[in-house]
């Protein structure tokens, strides 16, 4: 039995910085790419409307930043049970960046402009924890 894709978001208010991840993520298998945003409030209710399995979510946007945005997110999951990875992804790479965005509730961080080795790395973590939560999983 294969494993079925993973259902990937795309939040980030510069088009060129989407286009570029869209375009990395397609060459890999396992990923489908099921929707976009130009900024965290509709990367958020896009959580809502596409169930993905995984959301590349910039920090720094206008209107709600990604910080913002995960908050904003993990209180829509109390509802649902469901919880959503998120990969932060900023161009301001800076000491404490990390743990600030793991503090926040975010799951992963990448510095952009994201490295194929950066999506690799991703892929390998997302496939690893969807095999163990799966429930055909032996």
């Amino acid at each position: 039995m294969t494993t079925p894709s993973t259902r990937v978001l795309v939040v980030d208010d510069e088009p060129l910085a989407r286009e570029r991840l869209r375009t990395l993520l397609q060459e890999e298998p396992g990923f489908d790419v099921v929707g976009e945003a130009g900024d965290g409030i509709t990367g958020a209710e896009s959580i809502m409307a596409l169930s993905p399995d995984l959301v590349f979510l910039d920090v720094q946007m206008p209107e709600m930043d990604g910080f913002e945005a995960t908050a904003a997110i993990r209180r829509m999951e109390r509802d649902t049970g469901r919880r959503v990875r998120i990969v932060a992804m900023t161009a301001h790479a800076m000491s404490g960046d990390r743990k600030r965005c793991l503090g926040a509730g975010m799951d992963d961080y990448v510095a952009k402009p994201i490295s194929v080795k950066e999506i690799d790395r991703i892929l390998v973590q997302v496939a690893h924890s969807r095999t163990i939560s799966s429930p055909n999983a032996a």
